[in-house]
């Protein structure tokens, strides 16, 4: 099986995956004990089907990324201001009209259309795609996405590592102009649908988005990868404010000024907080007057989701990609994250730091988490049992951290 990887894998994510899977059959080689000549054909033929279904997912054909790159692989790319000139301009006269992200307005783009975009030879069709015609005089701020600014774009949390440096770069070029979009120059992963939490958030930016090569007169920002993988997000929080300040303008959310907000986040599935109703009763008792909220993210739609976040002054989640909404949270808010045992990824920590949000979390009593995750986190096997289990957390430390939290939070509560 080892000696087939270099045929049947055309990238080397795709070669450390299977690598992992196989690893992983390993140990179930060893734990359950199969010793026997048949049931060894049986496991063979058991990690041949894994390969094989692995190699025919789609999602490996989207990406060529590869996860955990070492700080010497990274490519800062400079900021441009301009696109190669051995690229060709697509003419503005190809019948294509031009599609802003407004009500849920998208466009789809014929497979034929794909030939005059920049992107490989033979480009997979996306589910949706919006397209791009220089009808006006007016210049759009353009950000270029590809693998070199991008890091798993499929995953949100990830593609907001992206987006947020869009952003704050599209509040810089106000004065040049009040239009802006995204370039793919390159297949990363197309959007999905309604619910595309990605999709959602360039409604809320007010940006439209493209696979067809903008004019050469337009503005241009290419996000530096290694600002990408360092989770470097906004600029400045006044960005991530702005952010906010957009989506209120767009949506009825009533907010009482004078009132704390706190909200409670569980899960469907993994990562469930057993005891979040005795956290809830807890907090209403201590906190009266509170306007508490209680909810899941699976049950909101990504618009729902932005809006229960922009009401919070403060936030009791397990870790989770439902955490990527906080960009939505005002500035000085709060958050108490809850950590599984020996998985303590603080990269959401990063972002709340780029908006002045203030970062509380419950590591279960470990003195160093991570150094504990490092150690428990050595194999791909290892991290997925981590992250799923549910979380139970001491009634008592969770309040202390609200308490903290609230305290140290703006004097108007």
């Amino acid at each position: 099986i080892i000696r087939i990887f270099p045929y049947c894998c055309s990238n080397r994510y795709r070669q450390k995956t299977l690598i992992r899977v196989l690893i992983s059959l390993r140990k179930l080689h060893s734990c359950y004990e199969i010793s026997t000549m048949k049931n060894r054909y049986l496991f063979i033929l058991l990690a041949v089907g894994l390969l094989t279904l692995l190699q025919l997912f789609k999602s490996f054909n989207q990406f060529d990324g590869e996860e955990g790159l070492n700080q010497a692989e990274l490519i800062d790319q400079p900021q441009i201001s301009h696109l190669s000139k051995e690229e060709t301009v697509v003419p503005s006269d190809h019948g294509i009209q031009n599609k802003i992200m407004q009500e849920g307005e998208l466009s789809a783009l014929n497979p034929e259309h794909l030939k005059n975009s920049s992107s490989d030879k033979d480009p997979e069709p996306e589910p949706l795609l919006s397209s791009y015609a220089n009808t006006s005089s007016s210049k759009t701020a353009w950000c270029i996405l590809d693998k070199k600014s991008t890091s798993k774009f499929f995953h949100f949390p990830h593609a907001l590592q992206t987006l947020s440096l869009c952003w704050s770069w599209f509040q810089t070029q106000k004065e040049a102009t009040d239009k802006c979009g995204l370039y793919f120059r390159e297949k990363i992963g197309g959007f999905s649908g309604e619910r595309d939490w990605r999709q959602n958030l360039l409604k809320v930016m007010g940006c439209q988005y493209t696979y067809l090569k903008p004019p050469e007169s337009d503005l241009f920002y290419h996000p530096p990868k290694k600002e990408v993988n360092e989770r470097r997000y906004f600029w400045k929080p006044e960005d991530a404010a702005a952010l906010r300040a957009r989506l209120l303008s767009i949506s009825a959310n009533q907010i009482s000024p004078s009132a704390l907000h706190i909200g409670l986040v569980d899960r469907k599935k993994t990562r469930r907080i057993l005891n979040i109703d005795t956290i809830e009763a807890s907090i209403r008792k201590e906190y009266p007057t509170a306007v508490l909220e209680m909810t899941t993210m699976e049950a909101l739609s990504p618009i729902e989701q932005f809006r229960f976040w922009s009401r919070q002054d403060l936030v009791v989640i397990g870790h989770g990609a439902g955490m990527a909404s906080m960009i939505f949270l005002k500035h000085n808010s709060s958050i108490v994250e809850i950590f599984p045992p020996h998985y303590y990824l603080k990269g959401f920590w990063k972002l709340g730091k780029s908006m002045g949000v203030r970062n509380y979390g419950y590591f279960n009593n470990v003195t160093d988490p991570e150094a504990d995750h490092k150690e428990n986190t050595r194999y791909f096997a290892q991290r997925v049992a981590n992250r799923a289990v549910d979380l139970e957390p001491p009634m008592e430390a969770i309040m202390d951290l609200v308490r903290q939290a609230v305290s140290e939070g703006p004097s108007t509560r």
